[in-house]
C-alpha cells in the first residue's frame, strides 16, 4: 500500500494494477494516518512536513517528493532510520522561470533591463537563459555555487531593475538563506525595482516587502509567504501580485514530479515493469522566444489575472482552508517557454 498526496496526479494510475493506493489531502497525511493504514511508500509534496513525528513507528521504508526542493523533509533523519528517500529536482524549474519572465513582461521591463538573479540553480540558470536570449542583461548572486563575496549581493540589490529569488530555505551552513533579506537588503533597492520571491517563505521579511511598497519605493510579487497558509489578508491586499504558491505549476512540471518519484519507487522495490507512460509533450510552437516581446504575437501564462483572482478570492475570506483550496483549484497550463528554449543549458 502506499499513501500519496492528493494533488500529485498520475500516481493512481501508475501503481493502481499493483498496489492500493490511498489518496489524502497533505495536510491531513498525520502519524496517526499513517499507522492505522500501515503502507510501505509515501508521496508528499511541500505541505506535508516529513520527519520523526509524522514517521515514527509506521513502517515505511520509502518516501518520495514530488518536488524540487526539499526543506520540507528532514533527510537526515531518514538517512538514519534507514527510509529510502527521492524528490523531483528540476521538474518544475521551467514552470517557474515561465512565471518570473511572464511577470517581468507584465509589468512592461523591456530589454536591456537588468534582472538581478539570486540563486542560479535549475530554476535560476533557465531564467537566466532565456532573459539573456531576449536581450536583457543580468547578475546573478550564488555564493556556494560560485563562491560570491558578500559585495556581490549589494551590487546585485543596487543596480537591478528586477531582483528574482530562486535559493532554497535554510537556516546553518555558511550561506543560510532564511531570512536573506531583511529591511536593510531591501532598503538598497533601486527605487521603483521589482522584487519576485517565488523560492521559499522566510528567505525575505514579508512585512518589509509591504512597507516598502505602501512608502512606493519597490515593487513585488509574492508566489510564497513567512506564515503559508495562513496569510495575512492585509499583506496580500497591500502587496497585490500575489498568487497561492503555484509559480511552479504547469502540466508537464506536475507530469514529469510525480513521474520521477514513481520511476524512483519501482528502482527501490526491484520491479522489472515499466510505466506505460512518458514525459509530458511540449506543445509545438511556430515562434520564436523574441515573439514574447509583442505580446499580440505570443503571450506566457496571464500572471496578473491569476493574482487578480486569488486576491479578490482570498482578501474576501482569510485563512488557511482558503489558502489551499484556491491553490487546488488552479487550473495548470502547459509551458511554453521549455518549448521555445530548445538549447541544451552549457
Amino acid at each position: 500500500m502506499i499513501v500519496v498526496d492528493e494533488l500529485i496526479p498520475l500516481l493512481p494510475e501508475f501503481f493502481g494494477d499493483t498496489h492500493t493506493v490511498l489518496q489524502v489531502p497533505g495536510r491531513q497525511i498525520t502519524n496517526a494516518l499513517l499507522r492505522s493504514y500501515m503502507p510501505d511508500a509515501l508521496f508528499v509534496r511541500s505541505t506535508t512536513q516529513v520527519n520523526a513525528a509524522l514517521l515514527a513507528g509506521t513502517g515505511i521504508n520509502f518516501v518520495g517528493s514530488a518536488t524540487a526542493g526539499i526543506d520540507h523533509v528532514d533527510v537526515d533523519w531518514l538517512n538514519e532510520n534507514g527510509i529510502h528517500f527521492t524528490h523531483a529536482p528540476a521538474s518544475n524549474a521551467w514552470a517557474v522561470a515561465e512565471y518570473v519572465l511572464a511577470w517581468i513582461l507584465a509589468l512592461k521591463v523591456r530589454p536591456p533591463a537588468c534582472v538581478g538573479i539570486i540563486g542560479h540553480g535549475n530554476v535560476g540558470m533557465r531564467l537566466d537563459q532565456a532573459l539573456t536570449t531576449l536581450g536583457y542583461s543580468t547578475l546573478v548572486y550564488d555564493p556556494p555555487k560560485y563562491g560570491h563575496p558578500v559585495s556581490t549581493l549589494y551590487e546585485l540589490l543596487t543596480q537591478s531593475d528586477v531582483v528574482t529569488l530562486h535559493v532554497p530555505l535554510t537556516s546553518i551552513g555558511m550561506y543560510p538563506t532564511k531570512g536573506m533579506l531583511t529591511r536593510t537588503e531591501l532598503m538598497r533597492l533601486k527605487h521603483g525595482a521589482i522584487l519576485i520571491q517565488t523560492s521559499r517563505g522566510g528567505v525575505v521579511d514579508d512585512e518589509v516587502v509591504a512597507e516598502c511598497i505602501a512608502s512606493k519605493e519597490i515593487r513585488a510579487v509574492l508566489d510564497v509567504y513567512e506564515t503559508e497558509p495562513n496569510v495575512s489578508a492585509n499583506l496580500i491586499n497591500d502587496v497585490r501580485y500575489c498568487t497561492p504558491h503555484i509559480a511552479g505549476y504547469s502540466r508537464q512540471a506536475k507530469h514529469n514530479g510525480a513521474l520521477m518519484v514513481a520511476r524512483a519507487y519501482l528502482q527501490h522495490i526491484g520491479a522489472t515493469e515499466n510505466l506505460n507512460v512518458v514525459e509530458s509533450p511540449l506543445p509545438t510552437l511556430e515562434h520564436s522566444i523574441h515573439d514574447l516581446l509583442e505580446p499580440t504575437k505570443l503571450s506566457l501564462r496571464d500572471v496578473v489575472a491569476e493574482a487578480q483572482w486569488f486576491t479578490e478570492a482570498y482578501v474576501q475570506q482569510p485563512g488557511s482552508d482558503q489558502f489551499d483550496a484556491l491553490r487546488k483549484a488552479y487550473e495548470p497550463r502547459d509551458e511554453v517557454l521549455s518549448a521555445l528554449m530548445q538549447e541544451p543549458l552549457a
